[in-house]
């Protein structure tokens, strides 16, 4: 796409003849009309546009001037009051284009354009001349459908209208309705092409859409906003590698970081990067900052424009948290220390005890040998249970004599 034209026409020669000393319009403008065989149903229509055009600007030396120019097969700049090319007289534009002949003939847009060049340029042959002062040059195009094919179609009316708009150094606008493609409107329009360009339903649409044209090119539009910075988390990272790139890359993730650590940061966002970047200081306005692939850091190729930043290890995960120590045990009524321990069956002789087989004192363990003279006849250890203990000592009994 073309570059928007400038506003002020600069490098121009001095004026000169009939044009020095002459106050100089804020705007030319330059309508090229189609008046193909397509338009004959839109003829007042068009006429009616054209007009509505004329009436929003103030018509004079010191504001506007508006030249008129129609194409089908072939192109003609309309004579306004004697002058053929841009006037000042606004009751000689509305008779003019109120006396427009009935559209005819075939769609040639290049013709329609190269007209329009001259009449703003002042190369027509007729006075006035251009004025390379002015403040806007401005050429409006409108259209019901592409260019036929003997005329070099589409591609050749593009061709054309960047040319003429570059050597005119003007703002083209391009607008259609019926058979005109969208494309073809936004190809042939000066940047922006949001401003520039409009396909309307039908030619009504495009009076309304021209409504407002005096006071959209006369108010000052206020520069664009910034772009909004891109919000990076904090992160700092170290020199890991100098004058080196990455093992393996990832990713180039572009040059809009001003830092290694925005670019840093960024990276730890995204799957396919690790934890290292690879910077140029020279040349990221180029190159672009690259990520390292996960596990991708080390093993690069020296390179003395590349630096690999990252963070030097993973964070080291937190050891756990010791569980808190076990509260201290609840000493329990039966102590269960004696030989008899753990049977299910409290037996030391305390309190809440089913059985007096140990005594009150809790015995210390391990325990110390069973004397001898406890054990039943034939046993040389302890029984291992109650039961145990029990059935040799009453077989004892019943066996043992009695004492004399």
């Amino acid at each position: 796409m073309r570059r928007p034209t400038s506003e002020r026409l600069r490098g121009q020669p001095a004026q000169n003849g009939r044009d020095a000393g002459r106050p100089l319009p804020r705007v030319s403008q330059v309508l090229v009309l189609d008046k193909s065989g397509s338009m004959w149903s839109f003829h007042n229509q068009l006429k009616e546009f054209a007009k509505s055009v004329v009436r929003q600007f103030v018509i004079g030396p010191t504001s506007t001037a508006i030249g008129l120019v129609e194409f089908s097969t072939d192109a003609r700049v309309l004579p306004v009051g004697g002058v053929n090319g841009l006037s000042f007289d606004a009751d000689a534009l509305m008779q003019v284009i109120d006396e427009m002949n009935a559209p005819n003939g075939w769609t040639h847009i290049n013709a329609g354009l190269e007209k329009g060049l001259h009449v703003m340029l002042g190369t027509n042959g007729t006075e006035p001349n251009s004025r390379p002062n002015v403040r806007r040059r401005i050429m409006i195009l409108l259209t019901d459908g592409e260019q036929n094919a003997q005329f070099g179609g589409t591609k050749k009316a593009i061709e054309t209208a960047t040319a003429t708009a570059a050597e005119g150094d003007f703002i083209l606008k391009s607008v259609g309705f019926g058979g005109i493609l969208e494309s073809t409107l936004n190809e042939m329009a000066s940047e922006p092409i949001s401003e520039n360009a409009f396909l309307g339903s039908d030619i009504q649409a495009v009076m309304e859409h021209f409504s407002g044209f005096c006071s959209q090119i006369s108010s000052p539009r206020p520069p664009p906003p910034p772009s909004p910075l891109p919000a990076f988390p904090a992160v700092e990272g170290s020199l890991l590698h100098s004058n080196a790139g990455c093992g393996t890359q990832g990713m180039n993730l572009g040059t809009g970081y001003s830092t290694q650590h925005e670019c840093l940061a960024a990276a730890l966002s995204m799957s396919e990067c690790g934890r290292a970047v690879m910077w140029s200081i020279e040349y990221n306005y180029n190159w672009g900052c690259r990520c390292c692939a996960p596990g991708g850091t080390p093993g690069g190729n020296s390179h003395n424009l590349w630096d690999v930043w990252g963070l030097d290890a993973p964070p080291a995960t937190p050891a756990p948290t010791a569980p808190p120590p076990s509260p201290p045990r609840v000493p329990s009524i039966c102590d269960e220390t004696c030989m008899y321990a753990s049977d299910g069956e409290c037996d030391d002789g305390g309190v809440g005890s089913q059985h007096s087989l140990c005594d009150v004192r809790a015995l210390p363990s391990p325990l110390p040998p069973t004397p001898t003279h406890m054990l039943a006849p034939g046993t040389t250890r302890a029984p291992a249970s109650r039961a145990d203990a029990r059935a040799p000592r009453r077989s004892a009994d019943r066996t043992a004599p009695t004492a004399a």
